[in-house]
């Protein structure tokens, strides 16, 4: 079997080839059905493999043996801001010594659209109770 090494950086020694083939080789025979990091964990532990995961983890993805992993989804993309007043509100709250001595938490409620602030006010302690109104 012919396998090529892609380095990744490293220099150019026959003891990385060596390792990057034997660890190819042990992909392809033992743990074909592995995910990257359960064979990382197993080449550690079983056979004192001391490379980094990243490292690892580029030799099988080299050798089209993993596919990539698929960018991050939608909920990791910074959004644009809805300009729907009212429609998102956001509530945070900051400890601070606001007052020589003193440290309240400053309870601040804002619009997501126009970054309007209906309320702030400050409290004791930071808590689902601070934030309802008081009848």
């Amino acid at each position: 079997m012919l396998v090529t090494c892609h380095l990744s950086g490293l220099s150019d020694t026959r003891s990385v080839l060596d390792e990057a083939i034997r660890l190819i080789e042990l992909y392809q025979t033992r743990y074909r059905d592995f995910t990257v990091a359960h064979f990382h964990d197993k080449y550690q532990d079983e056979h004192q493999g001391q490379r980094s995961y990243t490292w690892l983890k580029n030799q099988p993805q080299e050798h089209q043996l993993v596919q990539k992993a698929k960018k991050k989804g939608a909920h990791r993309r910074k959004r644009e801001r809805t300009p729907m007043s009212g429609m998102m509100l956001h509530q945070d709250g900051s400890t601070h010594q606001w007052a020589p001595g003193k440290y309240w938490d400053l309870i601040v409620t804002l619009d997501d659209a126009t970054s309007e602030i209906y309320s702030a006010f400050f409290v004791e302690e930071e808590g689902t109770l601070a934030s309802l109104p008081l009848r």
